[in-house]
């Protein structure tokens, strides 16, 4: 599927990341492609412009933080884990100290990997495709993104760990 960066329509979400993320710890779940091509495109580009059109209104906001480097649009996130993790990954590695409230186990440690920029807590999530983006994005090198299996989670890593966006054009 090609896409062009003009303003997408919204869609209905049947599975918000705010839900996944209580599985995986992965704070980066969509409802659709769109979505993760959206969110891919900007935090890679570093340009919130294209997070307006994410239709889940957590992962919008933590699209926008995450292009900006900016910790305001996680203010007014509705899910307090999701929100805490977007603080802390937005300034990375300044601010890994708001990961400390993060009840669920799992994404509290990808929260801590990324937002201090070290891959010791990704080591201990129990799901292979979440641990491997953490490490990538930990790190900022995409070498760990060649072992997630699901193919647009593979792009997503590789955009947003090496800030490429040329690899989300293959989310579909």
């Amino acid at each position: 599927m090609r896409r062009t960066l003009v303003a997408a329509g919204l869609f209905l979400c049947f599975l918000s990341g705010s839900v996944s993320a209580q599985f995986t710890g992965n704070p980066f779940v969509y409802a659709n492609a769109d979505d993760q091509f959206l969110s891919c495109y900007s935090i890679a580009s570093r340009s919130s412009y294209y997070c307006l059109n994410v239709s889940d209104f957590n992962d919008r906001q933590i699209c926008a933080g995450l292009a900006d480097s900016s910790q305001t649009p996680c203010r007014s996130m509705t899910n307090r884990n999701l929100q805490l993790s977007c603080f802390g990954m937005a300034f990375a590695p300044n601010f890994p100290s708001n990961c400390r409230d993060i009840t669920d186990v799992n994404l509290q440690l990808f929260c801590y990997g990324v937002s201090g920029w070290d891959p010791s807590f990704c080591v201990n999530i129990p799901d292979t495709n979440t641990r491997l983006l953490c490490n990538a994005m930990a790190t900022r090198n995409s070498a760990s993104c060649s072992g997630i299996s699901n193919p647009n989670d593979q792009q997503f890593c590789y955009g947003v760990s090496g800030h490429d966006s040329s690899f989300c054009w293959s989310i579909e």
